[in-house]
């Protein structure tokens, strides 16, 4: 491992934000020779550390470089190394190429990526998404928390922020990150963990479930309602308890909490399409150890977009200026009268899924033979298998023998 700066003495690996020390210089670091990044090129930053934007050596692609101290309180890195390992031959989760201790301080390298969509949806004109783009959003991340559920993991921190959109031939393509408070909610033989309550909060207020509100130990249910409560922002452009005001941050959350209790669904998603609101009615009822039913919610999704004459052909709103992809004032389907249908057992909701997701880096060309395809197949369920993955245990070591033990065992296990 190599550092270089422009002066002769040695450099301090930048693990939390310099921008505001001028005596700490670093102009490059090496990484074991395979990446560099310099200190000029951060991207952001958090109570776990800084991610700065750096480069593969030999191949010349852009990496993100995250660093945490190994002295931190509560170490991210690893923990999120091992889960996603697992995830990795899955789409739209990042990849790892490296994770690896330098000095006083760990390092990960990983797939760089794109804007979140908190980021992009504050770059709309009006601050919020077509029912189009929250479709398809919402189909892409939908899939992605199944596949982590399948996988014995939930993510307890489903919000915009944690959702990015993927780079060049991947931009259509919807990554879920930040896994700092993902937990196994089961273990490989399918044991669910018990119910609990009296929990702090954990996650993002705006975004919480009910139930988390309550203080009940989250389980697969939590981050579908929170999905839920996306999809209702990306169409509006707010929620109802964006503007709460009080004295402390316990008075705020249960404010929060009233108020998304009070929101019943019909009153919730008031003015949207009544998929939204047959979704919400779904998942707040789930009991704490029921597996969902993600095709009866993509079908929900799918079917809101084949009758609102929408195709899924990846045009957002970001990447397209045209008419079709802007337009926040469709023509949606009464919600009464598709409410009805829905009690009536009208719509099969089966509908419009696919087995496999759709490879999303594909060219204009390949876009409209996929969706040709995709129509053809509108009454295919999804079915993803459950993988056997080994149980990882978590051990947040302090210091740097025992990391660099904890790396090269597994380092060694995928060698094997």
């Amino acid at each position: 491992m190599e550092r270089k700066s422009s002066g002769d003495k040695e450099t301090k690996i930048p693990y939390q934000n310099s921008s505001s020390d001028n005596s700490q210089k670093v102009e490059e670091v090496k990484i074991k020779n395979q990446y560099s990044f310099k200190s000029t090129d951060r991207l952001g930053g958090g109570s776990f550390g800084q991610i700065y934007k750096g480069i593969n050596l030999k191949t010349k692609e852009e990496v993100a470089i995250k660093i945490e101290s190994k002295n931190i309180e509560t170490p991210q890195l690893l923990h999120e190394s091992k889960i996603l390992k697992i995830l990795k031959e899955n789409e739209g989760f990042p990849k790892v190429y490296l994770i690896t201790p330098l000095d006083d301080v760990l390092i990960m390298v990983m797939e760089l990526l794109g804007d979140n969509l908190q980021k992009l949806i504050k770059s709309q004109k009006e601050k919020k998404f077509s029912l189009k783009t929250t479709l398809m959003l919402g189909i892409q991340i939908l899939k992605r928390i199944q596949t982590l559920h399948e996988n014995n993991f939930i993510h307890r921190d489903i919000k915009p922020e944690n959702f990015t959109i993927g780079l060049k031939k991947m931009n259509n393509t919807i990554y879920m990150i930040d896994y700092g408070l993902t937990r196994k909610y089961c273990d490989s033989h399918k044991n669910h963990i018990p119910y609990k309550e009296g929990k702090n909060l954990t996650g993002t207020a705006l975004y919480a479930s009910i139930y988390t509100h309550k203080g009940i130990e989250q389980s697969r249910r939590d981050d579908l309602e929170s999905l839920g409560y996306m999809m209702v922002y990306f169409c509006k452009g707010e929620l109802p308890w964006m503007d709460v005001k009080a004295k402390n941050k316990a008075g705020k959350y249960k404010k929060i909490m009233e108020k998304k209790i009070e929101m019943r669904p019909e009153i919730l998603c008031n003015g949207l399409i009544s998929e939204f609101m047959a979704y919400f009615k779904y998942v707040r009822e789930l009991q704490f150890t029921e597996e969902p039913n993600y095709n009866y919610l993509l079908g929900l999704l799918n079917n809101a977009m084949k009758k609102n004459n929408i195709r899924n052909d990846f045009k957002f709103d970001w990447c397209s200026s045209s008419n079709d992809s802007k337009k926040n004032n469709e023509k949606y389907i009464s919600t009464e009268s598709l409410f009805n249908k829905l009690k009536l057992g009208g719509l099969n909701f089966n509908e419009g899924n696919e087995n496999k997701d759709k490879k999303d880096n594909k060219d204009n060309t390949e876009f409209n033979n996929l969706n040709a395809k995709e129509n053809n197949e509108q009454k295919e369920s999804i079915n993803i298998n459950n993988k056997n993955i080994n149980d990882y245990s978590i051990n947040n070591n302090n210091t740097e023998d025992k990391l660099k033990n904890n790396i090269n065992n597994e380092n060694n296990k995928e060698n094997k």
